[in-house]
């Protein structure tokens, strides 16, 4: 039933009971009734759905910190909470505390410790002091480090990756990561300042001066028993549970799936016996332009044992945990028909691999659910037929709700105001940020930002063309959405591929076979690749011969010689997947979307500071001569991106 049928259907059965249909008694119908009287009953009370908190709840003093070499001991009274901003790793030494105020870690606990990176660009860890559920409501007596009672404590330890360079790398991002080491002490003129500054020397930083710009997320009664009611169901069957979470735009979907997820997962540590494999929660993003797990303009599932109370990145993932594909747009609207077809090769994957082994699914979606999207998403929710919904909203107009969720497919759903905080950082920053973090992440938490790749040099790729089709190297280019002679022309290859970023397959030779009678060529230049047609571009996305292998970014083409120059992340890890799919006679395919270069990556600031020298830097299109103003005002050109018609 779907969720509009179950609304229309209490409407009716309240109306008239004795009109033949569904009554208040039938069994469907009286599960969704009491889901939705709840959730009206919610609804009148208005509760205070979120607390953003700007500043920690505790005051530091000489009893209740220590400052050490590399780490911070904190104890933590009853009530007493910290906000952490910055790059480390927390370890509760004693008692216990709750994450976010959900998430219970203890001392005792099998994972006591986790690694976290938090920024301003989301909200940040909140760590708040709570009894241990093994022992007595009594706080901690005093101990060798702290001569007060506690009820908490815990140490913060430094954690460099690298990202704290960021700044270094470009000026937008300063304020991204914590980075406090080069800024001087200025007037401390009060305790907590004082107390402020001797985090200069750490990687991480407690909040604790009053800042709009920071919010600690504490997540609220109302989804904490969403999530809890969850987790009930899944201690009362085996088969393994799908949840999907949709709802309106800015309304905290992402924010709810981590939540549920990371709760997912100390349910499945928690209850696990200790000769037992730790069971692995899956988790899908179908939210191409906001994921939380997939790689910039990918789609993808991935296997999680470890939860994550922070910021995520992509190789924190093992390679056999994670499956995924290139979309190639930061929106479902482009190709609608690939990204259907890429859900159901996720889905495919996660039954033929994962729900096995008893991994639930959590699936997010984006937040487009009026107009086409609605459409989308009701085709997204039949694929995955998922045992629970959790619709967030942040809609104050009757009715608009039920249009959401008309003809969603689901087996139970719950509903909740959303919650949300407008990032002090733009979606076109966020993007950036995702893009530079795949390409300049160089192992597990590693980051170099310190080095641009202009100052290295481009792998040379070969590629195909008419007379040379069976070249080691890239066979073939597509990019979506374009047909050569009728989007753009085949001239034009080269300057659409520059500067941008792709997606490489490496498909088996056999089913190459198959796009051989379609490949096209620039007719009055051998020398350009071959190309295939976005219309001919049809792959069977669960096919094991075809694999997905990431991002590279294009520098330039050098038809003369026939070969691209490309970079690829510092992990090597693409480099590496190239060379084995060559040596096993596979065919290597460029596919590109909507991939930009940021602009960061084009020009190192190092190259500018000849500026004003004698030895000024010879760059195309850039000019370091001061020029007069006409009329006090530059006159910019606004028309110099415009397409070219054919």
């Amino acid at each position: 039933m779907s969720a509009f049928a179950a609304l229309k259907a209490l409407r009716e059965a309240s109306a008239s009971p004795l009109d033949g249909g569904d009554t208040l008694d039938t069994p469907g119908v009286q599960r969704v009734v009491e889901d939705i009287v709840k959730e009206e009953e919610v609804h009148k009370i208005q509760p205070e759905l979120s607390t953003f908190h700007t500043v920690s709840n505790f005051s530091p003093n000489r009893q209740n910190i220590i400052f050490r070499d590399g780490n911070v001991l904190v104890a933590l009274k009853k009530g007493e909470s910290l906000i952490i901003n910055g790059q480390g790793t927390f370890t509760v030494e004693n008692g216990a505390v709750l994450i976010n105020d959900i998430h219970y870690v203890s001392s005792s606990s099998s994972n006591s410790s986790h690694d976290f990176i938090a920024t301003p660009a989301q909200s940040l860890p909140v760590i708040s002091s709570t009894h241990h559920a093994n022992k007595s409501n009594k706080p901690c007596a005093p101990s060798s480090d702290f001569s007060i009672e506690y009820e908490s404590v815990v140490k913060l330890s430094n954690l460099y990756t690298g990202l704290e360079k960021l700044s270094y790398f470009h000026n937008s991002f300063k304020s991204f990561f914590y980075n406090k080491s080069q800024e001087q002490d200025g007037f401390l003129d009060s305790e907590i300042k004082r107390y402020s500054a001797k985090f200069k020397s750490y990687s991480f930083e407690i909040v604790l001066n009053q800042d709009e710009e920071f919010s600690g997320l504490t997540i609220n009664p109302e989804w904490r028993s969403l999530i809890s009611k969850a987790i009930t169901e899944c201690s009362k069957d085996k088969e393994p549970k799908v949840f999907m979470v949709i709802g309106t735009k800015n309304s905290g979907k992402s924010t709810f799936a981590k939540t549920l997820l990371n709760s997912l997962i100390q349910y499945s540590n928690k209850k696990r016996k200790k000769a037992e494999n730790v069971k692995k929660i899956s988790y899908i993003d179908v939210d191409p332009n906001q994921s939380v797990f997939s790689t910039p303009y990918s789609l993808s599932i991935s296997n999680h044992d470890v939860p994550n109370f922070a910021l995520n990145f992509h190789e924190t993932v093992a390679p056999e945990d994670c499956y995924s594909h290139y979309y190639g747009f930061s929106t479902a609207q482009e190709l609608p028909h690939r990204y259907l077809s890429i859900i159901k090769s996720l889905l495919h994957h996660y039954k033929e691999n994962y729900k096995e082994n008893g991994n639930h699914l959590v699936i997010n979606t984006p937040g487009w659910v009026k107009g086409f999207g609605k459409e989308l998403l009701k085709e997204v929710s039949r694929l995955v037929q998922p045992d629970q919904v959790f619709f967030l909203s942040n809609s104050l107009e009757e009715g608009d709700d039920s249009l959401a969720l008309e003809g969603i497919s689901f087996q139970n759903i719950s509903t909740s105001r959303g919650i949300y905080k407008t990032s002090k950082f733009t979606s076109s920053q966020l993007k950036t940020f995702n893009k530079l973090a795949y390409f300049h992440q160089s192992s597990c938490l590693k980051f170099n930002f310190q080095s641009w790749f202009l100052e290295k040099s481009p792998l040379k790729l070969s590629y195909s063309t008419l007379n040379t089709q069976d070249t080691l190297g890239i066979n073939a280019i597509t990019i979506l959405n374009q047909d050569a002679q009728v989007n753009f022309h085949i001239d034009d290859l080269g300057l659409m591929l520059e500067a941008s970023i792709v997606g490489i397959y490496a498909i088996e030779a056999s089913l190459f076979q198959n796009f051989k009678p379609k490949l096209t060529n620039n007719n009055k230049n051998l020398d350009m690749p071959l190309y295939i047609n976005s219309l001919d571009f049809a792959i069977d996305h669960n096919s094991p011969l075809i694999r997905y292998m990431g991002l590279s970014m294009v520098h330039s083409i050098n038809a003369a010689d026939r070969y691209l120059n490309m970079y690829f992340p510092f992990s090597n890890r693409i480099q590496g997947l190239i060379k084995e799919y060559i040596e096993r006679k596979y065919k290597l395919i460029i596919v590109k979307g909507e991939g930009s270069l940021p602009v960061y990556e084009m020009v190192s600031p190092d190259m500018l500071l000849f500026s004003g020298s004698e030895r000024l830097p010879q760059l195309p299109y850039v000019s370091f001569d001061n020029r007069s103003k006409v009329g006090d005002v530059w006159k910019i050109r606004r028309n110099v991106m415009r397409n070219r018609k054919n």
